[in-house]
Protein backbone atom coordinates (compact mmCIF):
# COMPACT_ATOMS: atom_id res chain seq x y z
CA UNK A 1 0.00 0.00 0.00
CA UNK A 2 1.34 3.60 -0.98
CA UNK A 3 0.87 6.39 0.79
CA UNK A 4 -0.22 9.75 -1.18
CA UNK A 5 0.76 13.03 -0.74
CA UNK A 6 -2.15 15.97 -0.65
CA UNK A 7 0.38 18.24 -2.16
CA UNK A 8 2.59 17.16 -5.28
CA UNK A 9 6.30 17.09 -5.27
CA UNK A 10 7.66 20.52 -6.19
CA UNK A 11 9.99 20.36 -9.21
CA UNK A 12 14.12 20.07 -8.85
CA UNK A 13 15.65 23.78 -8.83
CA UNK A 14 17.91 24.37 -11.84
CA UNK A 15 21.68 25.14 -11.48
CA UNK A 16 20.80 28.38 -12.67
CA UNK A 17 17.91 29.33 -9.86
CA UNK A 18 19.89 28.04 -7.22
CA UNK A 19 22.67 30.17 -8.20
CA UNK A 20 20.51 32.89 -7.79
CA UNK A 21 19.30 31.82 -4.56
CA UNK A 22 22.63 32.22 -2.95
CA UNK A 23 23.60 35.48 -5.16
CA UNK A 24 20.78 37.32 -3.88
CA UNK A 25 20.94 35.70 -0.24
CA UNK A 26 24.76 36.88 -0.33
CA UNK A 27 24.04 40.02 -1.44
CA UNK A 28 21.26 40.57 1.66
CA UNK A 29 23.95 39.43 3.41
CA UNK A 30 26.60 42.34 2.49
CA UNK A 31 23.35 44.81 2.51
CA UNK A 32 23.19 43.96 6.26
CA UNK A 33 26.73 44.06 7.12
CA UNK A 34 27.10 47.10 5.67
CA UNK A 35 24.12 48.62 7.22
CA UNK A 36 25.65 47.41 10.98
CA UNK A 37 28.76 48.70 10.32
CA UNK A 38 27.75 51.76 9.42
CA UNK A 39 25.38 52.31 12.30
CA UNK A 40 28.63 50.92 14.43
CA UNK A 41 30.60 54.19 12.99
CA UNK A 42 27.68 56.76 13.66
CA UNK A 43 26.78 55.81 17.45
CA UNK A 44 28.87 55.58 20.38
CA UNK A 45 29.76 52.31 20.70
CA UNK A 46 32.17 52.84 23.45
CA UNK A 47 29.97 53.71 25.69
CA UNK A 48 27.45 50.50 24.65
CA UNK A 49 30.45 48.54 24.75
CA UNK A 50 31.34 49.62 28.49
CA UNK A 51 28.38 48.51 29.95
CA UNK A 52 28.18 45.06 27.71
CA UNK A 53 31.48 44.49 30.33
CA UNK A 54 29.57 44.83 33.14
CA UNK A 55 27.11 41.53 32.78
CA UNK A 56 28.55 38.44 33.90
CA UNK A 57 28.53 35.49 32.43
CA UNK A 58 25.49 34.20 34.46
CA UNK A 59 23.90 37.29 32.73
CA UNK A 60 24.07 36.61 29.78
CA UNK A 61 23.57 33.52 29.93
CA UNK A 62 20.07 34.40 31.42
CA UNK A 63 19.41 36.86 28.45
CA UNK A 64 20.32 34.08 25.73
CA UNK A 65 17.97 31.60 27.20
CA UNK A 66 15.30 34.20 27.39
CA UNK A 67 15.53 35.11 23.70
CA UNK A 68 15.61 31.59 22.67
CA UNK A 69 12.61 30.65 24.46
CA UNK A 70 10.94 33.54 22.66
CA UNK A 71 11.87 32.65 19.12
CA UNK A 72 10.75 28.97 19.98
CA UNK A 73 7.51 30.24 21.34
CA UNK A 74 7.08 32.51 18.16
CA UNK A 75 8.35 29.66 15.84
CA UNK A 76 5.31 27.54 17.47
CA UNK A 77 2.68 30.33 16.97
CA UNK A 78 3.67 30.26 13.19
CA UNK A 79 3.19 26.25 13.05
CA UNK A 80 -0.43 26.59 14.34
CA UNK A 81 -0.90 29.13 11.93
CA UNK A 82 0.66 27.02 9.09
CA UNK A 83 -1.42 24.38 10.54
CA UNK A 84 -4.78 26.67 10.66
CA UNK A 85 -3.84 27.16 6.95
CA UNK A 86 -3.97 23.63 6.31
CA UNK A 87 -0.61 23.79 4.22
CA UNK A 88 0.76 20.43 5.37
CA UNK A 89 4.44 21.58 7.01
CA UNK A 90 5.54 19.54 10.16
CA UNK A 91 6.68 21.56 13.10
CA UNK A 92 10.77 20.99 12.23
CA UNK A 93 9.85 22.44 8.62
CA UNK A 94 7.87 25.36 10.20
CA UNK A 95 10.22 26.27 12.57
CA UNK A 96 12.96 26.21 10.04
CA UNK A 97 10.93 28.24 7.82
CA UNK A 98 10.29 30.85 10.37
CA UNK A 99 14.09 30.57 12.02
CA UNK A 100 14.98 31.51 8.00
CA UNK A 101 12.48 33.90 7.34
CA UNK A 102 13.20 36.05 11.00
CA UNK A 103 16.66 35.93 9.88
CA UNK A 104 16.02 38.55 6.88
CA UNK A 105 13.25 40.40 9.14
CA UNK A 106 15.81 43.40 9.19
CA UNK A 107 16.09 43.82 5.23
CA UNK A 108 13.89 47.03 3.95
CA UNK A 109 9.89 46.13 4.16
CA UNK A 110 10.73 43.09 5.64
CA UNK A 111 11.70 41.29 2.46
CA UNK A 112 12.41 37.83 5.19
CA UNK A 113 8.46 37.49 5.19
CA UNK A 114 8.34 37.12 1.32
CA UNK A 115 10.99 34.88 1.35
CA UNK A 116 9.66 32.63 3.53
CA UNK A 117 6.60 32.17 1.69
CA UNK A 118 8.68 31.58 -1.49
CA UNK A 119 10.24 28.87 0.74
CA UNK A 120 7.04 27.11 2.04
CA UNK A 121 5.47 27.40 -1.85
CA UNK A 122 8.83 25.52 -3.29
CA UNK A 123 8.87 23.03 -0.86
CA UNK A 124 5.34 22.30 -0.33
CA UNK A 125 3.88 23.53 -3.92
CA UNK A 126 0.92 24.94 -2.50
CA UNK A 127 -0.35 27.98 -3.74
Amino acid sequence: MTMSSDFPVAPKSTGFHRWRDYALLSGLFVLVLAGLASLAAATGWDETLTQLRKLSLLEVSILLALSLVNYLFRAVRWHAFTRCLGIGTHLAQNIRHFLGGFAMSVTPGRVGELIRMRWIKRETWVY
